[in-house]
């Protein structure tokens, strides 16, 4: 069922751009785990912002790996209104990706409901061994099961560290735009991966892994106390992926 409703689509994507001016403008709850402040997530404000009303409500620092983690069962939740930068309005949450899905939607989204929520730019692809750990999806699926549609888009590990997020804003706002035009027909939750050279769309599984945890280095100790840091490596196929440039944006469940 998810493969032909998400073709259905992109095809309306390709179809309807003549119309967008005369489309109701749809309301978009924005977040991510990389951080309030991240490229990915200002990329896409501006993305979204032509064609929907857009507010932010993301974690106040990185909490990538945080998977659907909630803290508010065991505290309370801080939140600043931050300046809103192109959005609606924004909200920084002293929490996890899944704490600011939730703060947006019982929150500012309590009086006026979302249409969608929009995880990402997550900094790195989430596949494979990555998919239960990620924030970025955890966000996604915490606002699915709270009735409301969501999308977790994530773009391809640079090893340069250059990361231009225009393409996958835009490939997100024109399937946000087409999923909403599908109404109850469209999938309640799905995953975008960008490759960093995209020459099409293809709907694949969410398979290979973009890194590996290879140990634990100890950099520093007090006393009895030490303080570690995990090390990771580049999965072999992550390189593999990176140095064949037909591999088209891959649209996984």
């Amino acid at each position: 069922m998810f493969r032909p409703m998400l073709a259905s689509a992109l095809l309306v994507v390709a179809t309807t751009s003549s119309a967008q001016e005369v489309e109701p403008r749809f309301r978009v709850l924005v977040t991510n785990d990389d951080g309030i402040a991240s490229e990915g997530i200002a990329a896409l404000v501006a993305a979204l912002s032509p064609m929907a009303e857009v507010v932010v409500s993301a974690p106040q620092e990185n909490f990538s790996g945080g998977s659907q983690s909630v803290t508010l069962f065991s505290k309370t939740l801080e939140v600043e209104t931050v300046a809103p930068a192109g959005a609606q309005a924004r909200y920084a949450v002293r929490g996890s990706p899944a704490d600011a899905a939730i703060f947006g939607l019982l929150g500012p989204g309590r009086e006026k409901p979302f249409d969608m929520v929009i995880s990402g730019i997550n900094k790195g692809e989430n596949v494979g061994g990555a998919v239960p750990v990620s924030g970025t999806i955890g966000a996604a699926r915490q606002s699915a099961m709270l009735g409301v549609p969501a999308i977790a888009v994530s773009q391809q590990v640079r090893t340069d560290g250059k990361y231009d997020y225009t393409l996958a804003a835009r490939y997100t706002a024109q399937i946000a735009r087409a999923l909403h035009q599908m109404g109850d027909k469209a999938p309640r939750l799905v995953s975008i991966n960008v490759p960093t050279v995209a020459r099409g769309v293809r709907l694949v599984p969410a398979e290979g892994d973009a890194f590996t945890m290879t140990g634990l280095r100890k950099v520093e100790e007090k006393g009895a106390q030490s303080t570690y840091r995990a090390e990771f490596a580049m999965a072999a196929n992550a390189r593999r992926e990176r140095t064949a440039p037909r591999w088209p944006m891959a649209i996984s469940r």
